[in-house]
C-alpha cells in the first residue's frame, strides 16, 4: 500500500499491513483493532518516520516525554516489546534494539 498524504491528515497511516489510527490510538489490522497507549503512540509515529534508520534513544526520550527521563528510559523497552507484539502478524516488520544507542525498525507498505 502506498502511503498516502490524504491519509495520514486523517490520522490513518499506513504500517505495513495495518493501519495506525493515530487518534484513537489504535492499530488495525481488517477487523481487529489494537488499542496503544499514548506513549506506545508517540513511539510508533517516531520509528514511522525513521523507517529503515535507527532512532537514538535520547531522541526518543526527548520526544516522548521532552527530557531525557531515566523511569522512561527504562520502560521504553516495554513499550517497543509491545509494539513488536502488536504487530507481529506481519513478518516484514523488523524491530532490532541497537544496545545502548537506539532502535531500528524496518518495513515495506506492502
Amino acid at each position: 500500500m502506498k502511503r498516502n498524504q490524504n491519509d495520514e491528515v486523517q490520522g490513518m497511516i499506513p504500517v505495513g499491513i495495518y493501519h495506525f489510527l493515530r487518534s484513537k490510538h489504535q492499530i488495525v489490522l481488517r477487523d481487529k483493532k489494537q488499542n496503544i497507549s499514548e506513549k506506545e503512540t508517540e513511539l510508533l509515529i517516531l520509528i514511522n518516520q525513521n523507517n529503515h534508520r535507527m532512532v537514538r534513544i535520547k531522541e526518543i526520550l526527548e520526544k516522548l516525554s521532552h527530557e531525557n527521563d531515566n523511569f522512561l528510559g527504562r520502560s521504553l523497552d516495554i513499550f517497543r516489546t509491545r509494539l513488536g507484539k502488536y504487530l507481529k502478524k506481519n513478518d516484514r516488520i523488523k524491530f532490532d534494539s541497537v544496545r545502548g544507542l537506539g532502535f531500528k525498525v524496518e518495513y515495506s507498505d506492502h
